[in-house]
């Protein structure tokens, strides 16, 4: 699928370098790209704006991304998101699968992450404006 315009991502990643290369990594591909630094603010900056798509980590303190999975599948639930994590096990994996997210584990090489940012951009199809999200 092709956009009318750049696709909005929201980033939300709890160390700084890793956000600030992802950020610079996103602009590159033409993607608008916002971020917020840690769970929490990210479920806010989700209230917000309106996004095409959610790139988050795993592992951050207090709200996890797990957390925000599951927010963004009870309020969003086309919502395309892709986690990062540097957890290599099977079970999140499965998890991600069941929550119909896709997994890009640390550190990627860059065409792994635009090819996950690409495929999951592509099964928004059924939509024709990015999701609206209600608040928790």
């Amino acid at each position: 699928m092709t956009y009318p315009y750049p696709a909005r991502i929201l980033v939300i990643e709890d160390d700084p370098n890793v956000r600030e290369v992802v950020t610079a990594l996103l602009a590159s591909f033409g993607y608008d790209c916002q971020t917020a630094a840690d769970g929490r603010s990210g479920l806010v900056r989700l209230g917000e704006d309106e996004w095409d798509l959610v790139l988050t980590d795993l592992a951050m303190p207090e709200v996890s991304g797990w957390e925000l999975v599951d927010a963004i599948r009870q309020q969003a639930p086309t919502m395309p998101v892709v986690v990062m994590t540097g957890l290599r096990d099977p079970a999140v994996l499965l998890r991600a699968r069941d929550c119909g997210v896709r997994v890009i584990e640390k550190p990627f090489y860059v065409s792994a992450l635009k090819t996950a940012l690409v495929e999951a951009l592509s099964e928004k199809r059924v939509l024709s404006t990015p999701p609206r999200w209600q608040g928790v």
